[in-house]
């Protein structure tokens, strides 16, 4: 009984102690001797139970039935669970007591909660992985440094038309042709250095056919070792109508372009018809009034006088919707010539301080980036001279670094030119763009409320030959 690590308690009938070993005092700490009566030794045993009336109870039956046995763990107050297993004793065939044998399984015990708890969290786990990994419409790859797959979900094999186990043999290389591994070799070592990389391939399905995939990559360690996770999708479809959508905005372009080529030649022509015809028509007509003038009486001098005056305002008029239509002078002398012209006519006009900054361009730009920046020119000075209340006018025209460059300031009150405003803008500020893009350049517009706008247009310019 003493060489065993289970303590044991063997009784009468009625409870009394007939023997037992050193074990069972040990675990119990019960007093030595050990007491004789039942009662004595169950107020100790009680009194480091949690549940003691509980256990009272179970006695009770015990005892009750001699036949009985029980199997039961008692949980005690300083944290130990003992296994207690009572049985009957007999001596040929007759019951005479009961043998009573307590293990302490505390470690044992929390051992398999901690396993259970183990086994419930990896359930839950593998749930999780169901819902987010394998529920997931893209594809998911897991690959080591050496770019084999690890683990891909449904997804990943729908999307290269491979079976779960053919992919795991397979390494990120081998969806590839050669032609499109550059993505591959460039970003592979950086992702494994820590960097987040979003890249697009094209990736060779098991059955030949080729999509073009978005990749999202970073590293992600498990178990001391680095590995590469990978979201993929499929944006052959979006490639598609990108690609559709681009050229339907090429060809938007190039008609818009043709229908500013088409009105500027009407516009040139318009202005030489009102220049010429119109023009002569009214010179001439003021020269036969002043002829007339000179020989008639002193009534119709009169008369005469105010419909020469009415000759010259509409001959002022001629030449500003001519000038206004296509200036004879951008086409005859260029740009700097035609600009400085009409910001100053515009300046008078409107009674703003003018400040000019346009020294000669040298080699004349094409002649579409000449039309492109007086046309923008135009455009931002009508915009000062009827929006923007500004007392100071600033423009800058200058060509350097094989960039001609065009800047419109004022004072005035400004407007939003960036987020949500700028879907207000007018058509005016539209076209402004779309003549600097069409002509191979770019616009800037900035502007603060209360603090003016500025309007910078830029165009490059082709490079002149070298000296032989």
């Amino acid at each position: 009984m003493n060489a065993t690590a289970h303590g044991i308690l063997v009784v009468d009938l009625d409870g009394n102690l007939v023997t037992h070993n050193r074990r069972f005092t040990e675990m119990w700490r019960l007093p030595t001797p050990l007491a004789r009566t039942r009662e004595a030794r169950l107020r100790t045993v009680l009194a480091q139970l949690c549940d003691p009336q509980g256990f009272e109870v179970r006695l009770r039956a015990l005892f009750a039935d001699p036949k009985a046995e029980r199997y039961d763990l008692l949980h005690l107050k300083d944290g130990r669970i003992f296994e207690r297993y009572s049985q009957p004793q007999r001596i040929a065939g007759q019951i005479i007591g009961r043998v009573i044998s307590c293990r302490d399984v505390t470690e044992r015990t929390r051992a398999q909660a901690a396993a259970e708890r183990a086994h419930e969290e990896l359930r839950d786990a593998l749930a999780w992985r169901e819902a987010v990994v394998e529920g997931s419409r893209d594809a998911i790859f897991m690959s080591d440094s050496s770019a084999q797959f690890v683990a891909v979900n449904r997804a990943a094999c729908e999307l290269t038309g491979y079976r779960h186990d053919e992919l795991l043999r397979m390494r990120i290389p081998d969806l590839h042709d050669e032609a499109d591994l550059g993505a591959y070799r460039r970003y592979h070592p950086r992702i494994l250095d820590g960097e987040e990389v979003v890249t697009e391939a094209r990736i060779q399905r098991r059955d030949g056919t080729k999509v073009d995939v978005e990749f999202n990559n970073r590293r992600i360690a498990i178990g001391g070792a680095w590995y590469v996770h990978t979201v993929a999708r499929d944006v052959t479809e979006r490639k598609r109508v990108d690609e559709q959508l681009q050229r339907s905005r090429r060809l938007l372009r190039k008609l818009a372009q043709r229908l500013r080529d088409a009105h500027e030649e009407e516009r040139a022509r318009l202005a030489r018809e009102l220049h010429d015809q119109i023009g002569q028509a009214l010179t001439a007509i003021k020269l036969h009034l002043e002829a007339l003038g000179r020989t008639g009486d002193a009534g119709l001098k009169g008369l005469l006088g105010e419909g020469i005056r009415l000759v010259d305002r509409a001959l002022q008029d001629v030449r500003t919707l001519s000038f206004e239509l296509r200036p004879a002078m951008l086409d005859d002398l260029g740009l700097t010539a035609a600009l400085s012209s009409y910001a100053r006519r515009q300046a008078e006009a409107a009674r703003l301080e003018l400040h000019l900054v346009a020294p000669p361009l040298g080699e004349r730009p094409p002649k579409e980036v000449e039309t492109a920046c007086f046309r923008i020119a135009q455009e931002a000075i009508t915009n000062v001279v009827r929006h923007a209340r500004a007392r100071r006018l600033e423009i800058e025209l200058q060509s350097k670094d094989h960039m001609l460059e065009l800047r419109v300031r004022d004072d005035g009150a400004g407007f939003v030119a960036h987020g949500l405003a700028s879907e207000a803008w007018d058509l005016g500020l539209v076209g402004m763009e779309e003549r600097a893009v069409a002509a191979g350049g770019a616009l800037d517009i900035e502007s603060h409320h209360g603090r003016g706008t500025t309007v910078h247009a830029y165009f490059p310019l082709p490079a002149r030959p070298a000296a032989p």
